[in-house]
């Protein structure tokens, strides 16, 4: 994990990089190995293809609010998310382009998907007094400089409001089976007209691009 602070005090070289090779580079260097694995004969692509059997997917999970937006005081932890979300839509188009040209068919049943991962209810996770504690120990390693500019802002962030309403994490369960669903048939999605019921599934699919949201607020 990535202690909160202001981009200035971030020591590149100390707190970024170990970060950015444990987020990025690992999962892209897992990736790079196994593609050459997955790719098998054309004809065996081919068969998988036309007769609809799921994918060999590629499945990169990515926190929602570090890859979409981009929170205050979380810079380590955004730049990583939102340079390995832009590494992995380049890869699917790579192989969507190799697949199209008919020069690489052995690639024509591999699919790549990013999940933006919203709120996902898990054991174990830090209490309320813990992840104050640590606010406080993160803000104490501040200069006084930094800590007169960025204080007041960064209390305010991590100071609870009295009328804040929080959504409910998804349970894991619910998250497990959501990306099942991903993998499986893309979105699921019917709307109602005239009493038929109609489904868009396959159209939110495409224009998703091969990137999904689960998990509370992922779709912010």
């Amino acid at each position: 994990s990535a202690s909160p602070a202001p981009l200035e005090h971030i020591s590149l070289s100390d707190d970024y990089l170990p970060y950015l090779k444990a987020t990025h580079f690992a999962p892209l260097q897992v990736i790079q190995a196994l593609l050459p694995l997955m790719r098998t004969n054309p004809a065996r692509a081919q068969d998988a293809v036309s007769q609809s059997k799921p994918p060999k997917s590629v499945i990169v999970c990515i926190p929602a609010a570090d890859a979409r937006v981009g929170l205050p005081f979380a810079a380590i932890s955004a730049m990583s998310a939102a340079a390995t979300a832009r590494g992995i839509e380049v890869l699917r188009r790579e192989i969507r382009m190799a697949v199209s040209t008919g020069e690489v068919l052995s690639m024509a049943d591999i699919n790549v998907i990013v999940v933006d991962v919203g709120a996902v209810e898990l054991a174990g996770a830090h209490s309320q007094e813990a992840i104050d504690q640590s606010a406080c120990h993160d803000l104490q390693t501040w200069t006084q400089s930094e800590r007169m500019a960025y204080g007041a802002a960064y209390d305010a962030l991590t100071q609870e409001s009295p009328s804040a309403v929080h959504r409910k994490p998804a349970s894991a369960q619910a998250f497990v089976d959501s990306l099942g669903d991903v993998i499986t048939h893309g979105y699921k999605r019917t709307v109602s007209l005239c009493g038929l019921e109609l489904s868009l599934g396959w159209v939110l699919s495409w224009a998703s691009g091969g990137r999904y949201a689960i998990g509370a607020g992922g779709e912010q």
